[in-house]
């Protein structure tokens, strides 16, 4: 029976048939840490996939199209590659010498399904990754909306300083 199967692998490859490559998935880990605002210190844990043979010339880039699949908890939520500002489109895995070293993702607060807890928190973007360390360390850069000063404050501090200038126009 082995030998049958030996024969037809041999006739296919004589016969210039292409013969099919065995193709695996193949899923890497991350941790990140937020390096700025009001978060910093939090930590985004999560995990990307993709067909191995969709890398063929080493330096290029991935994206959900392609079958790149994202997901991640933060703020004791889950979000995956359809939750994406720029879905389908993005994310997007890049590659350097056979190994991802980016990944391009960005929520915003409101869009593609995207409702964050703090409600603070406008956009969460992801780019370097750090393939040396093994589990994928990147950095995180969060923009966040503080709410601005009243208008009172400042009709206040109007008053306060006029109040100064009269009384010193006064003592003159």
């Amino acid at each position: 029976m082995k030998k049958n199967y030996l024969f037809i692998f041999l006739a296919a490859i004589s016969l210039g048939m292409p013969v099919a490559a065995q193709a695996g998935i193949v899923t890497k880990t991350f941790m990140g840490t937020i390096i700025d605002g009001a978060r910093m210190g939090d930590e985004v844990t999560g995990s990307f996939s993709y067909e191995e043979n969709d890398v063929i010339v080493g330096d290029e880039f991935l994206t959900s199209m392609d079958g790149l699949t994202v997901s991640f908890v933060f703020d004791g939520q889950n979000f995956n590659e359809s939750h994406d500002f720029d879905f389908p489109n993005f994310p997007e895995l890049g590659f350097f010498g056979f190994e991802p070293d980016t990944l391009d993702y960005l929520l915003v607060n409101g869009a593609n399904g995207v409702d964050f807890v703090d409600p603070q928190l406008e956009t969460l973007g992801m780019f370097f990754l750090n393939p040396g360390t093994g589990s994928y360390d990147f950095n995180i850069d969060i923009d966040a909306t503080y709410v601005p000063i009243p208008a009172a404050f400042w009709m206040l501090c109007s008053g306060v300083i006029g109040l100064v200038a009269l009384r010193r126009k006064s003592k003159v």
